[in-house]
């Protein structure tokens, strides 16, 4: 699973006003290799919520803020594509907080 990209959408600065291209990274990286417990899930549906753009602000609200490079937080729902877990197996869809990226690891 390891040879596949993962296509992510990372905070690159705190933006002032509408947020705007340049306060974004667009990022790729390698799957990881799931550990015990894990599943790897193909997100299909990324929600976006008027909540984000409190979470880019240099403060804390009802969560923390993210940080500089961090994934843009959201809740997904996809379908898992491997598992190392007990609980869910490959091929059952999830709802969790994935993130702005094609792939997330429960």
């Amino acid at each position: 699973m390891s040879s596949k990209l993962n296509h992510q959408v990372r905070l690159a600065a705190r933006p002032e006003g509408l947020p705007k291209e340049s306060d974004w990274q667009f990022t790729e990286e390698k799957l990881p290799v799931l550990k015990d417990g894990e599943l790897l899930v193909k997100n299909h549906y990324i929600s976006i919520d008027p909540a984000m753009r409190g979470w880019m602000n240099d403060a804390d609200t009802y969560v923390p803020r993210l940080q500089l490079g961090d994934v843009m937080r959201a809740l997904t729902v996809g379908g898992g594509i491997d598992s190392r877990n007990t609980v869910f197996t490959k091929g059952e869809f999830v709802a969790g907080a994935g993130g702005m990226q094609e792939y997330s690891v429960f």
